[in-house]
């Protein structure tokens, strides 16, 4: 039973969590709360994003057909990294698995999955950067292709 109970709590990880857990491989301890930081936002779309993420990026996304952006930080240290949170339209965990494997291959990223509160698949894509990184706008500039190659 408590194997159980600690699966059932994994899969309802909070976003900062769940890329920290992308990211590392393990959970945070203590563990991230899901108000531990906040940033200046602006609005795309009616959506609040994360004010240094760059625009033309949230655009793209919203762009590709094939997902559903849930939920992105700019992050703000190695305890809360920058990361994307999506999920593919056609729900189905196979292709979610899939996609990971396909982001995966790929330079710069670090990608996993979860099955969400929703009880869908939910995919994280992070990596070791945050806001003030030289290397933030260019990671998040590359993002949607990267995407797209692997869908």
């Amino acid at each position: 039973m408590i194997i159980d109970e600690y699966i059932n709590r994994l899969s309802k990880i909070n976003a900062p969590t769940f890329a920290y857990k992308t990211l590392y491989g393990k959970l945070p301890s203590p563990p991230i709360s899901g108000r531990e930081i906040s940033h200046p936002t602006k609005k795309i779309n009616g959506i609040e994003i994360d004010k240094n993420v760059p625009t033309s990026v949230i655009k793209s996304l919203f762009k590709i057909p094939e997902i559903e952006t849930r939920s992105s930080c700019e992050g703000q240290d190695q305890r809360h990294p920058t990361f994307l949170i999506l999920r593919l339209m056609d729900r189905d965990e196979k292709a979610a698995k899939k996609f990971v494997q396909k982001m995966n291959n790929q330079k710069r990223v670090k990608c996993a999955y979860d099955i969400g509160q929703e009880k869908l698949p939910r995919i994280c894509i992070t990596w070791y950067t945050w806001c003030g990184n030289s290397d933030f706008e260019k990671w998040w500039v590359n993002l949607p292709l990267k995407i797209r190659k692997s869908l």
